[in-house]
């Protein structure tokens, strides 16, 4: 409740109109604790088997709440089988569609064009990416915009076609500079 007294507060003084209560999502706090603890396992795993604790940890977060996207993509994110990751992504982008939410919309596609250029096509991932920008372009999303345009980017690279690649990592480069996130400007660079 704290929080929801200082997001008002803050909407008000900013002047931004909150959503309708149609599209508020009250996440259940177990699943997003066994979201956090998951997400922690993988990122600082060391062994193999880490990776199927996180699973674990993330599978418990979806079962307590299936409409916690971010779990969903992590748990995608831990498999190597390129077409269950596009089926989860599909999944998750069709779920985050019926709860009009935009960001995680384009994340999911971001992941989708991620596993079409695992799977070797350049093109479909090409496509995915641009809608995930145009998505993240619409709603100001500093990261999703930073991420798809360097996706884009690394198929132009690929493509041997490097001032257009570099024109978008300078793009990317720039938006991380602005929001001083400095693990993607040293990616970028």
């Amino acid at each position: 409740s704290i929080g929801d007294v200082l997001s008002e507060n803050i909407l008000k003084t900013l002047k931004v109109d909150q959503r309708s209560e149609a599209q508020k999502i009250t996440l259940d706090p177990d699943a997003y604790e066994f979201y956090l603890k998951g997400k922690h396992k993988y990122e600082k795993r060391e062994y193999a088997e880490e990776t199927e604790i996180a699973r674990g940890l993330l599978k418990k977060a979806i079962e307590l709440d299936n409409n916690l996207i971010a779990a969903h993509i992590l748990f995608g994110e831990t498999l190597n089988d390129w077409d269950k990751k596009l089926e989860i992504y599909s999944s998750v982008y069709k779920k985050a569609e019926e709860l009009g939410n935009k960001m995680w919309m384009g994340r999911s596609i971001r992941k989708i064009g991620n596993t079409f250029f695992g799977k070797g096509d350049k093109d479909k991932a090409l496509d995915n990416w641009k809608k995930a920008l145009t998505i993240a372009e619409e709603i100001g999303d500093k990261s999703g915009m930073s991420g798809s345009i360097n996706n884009i980017g690394i198929v132009y690279f690929i493509n041997d076609d490097f001032d257009k690649a570099l024109e978008y990592y300078n793009n990317s480069l720039s938006i991380n500079e602005e929001r001083d996130d400095k693990s993607s400007i040293a990616l970028n660079l």
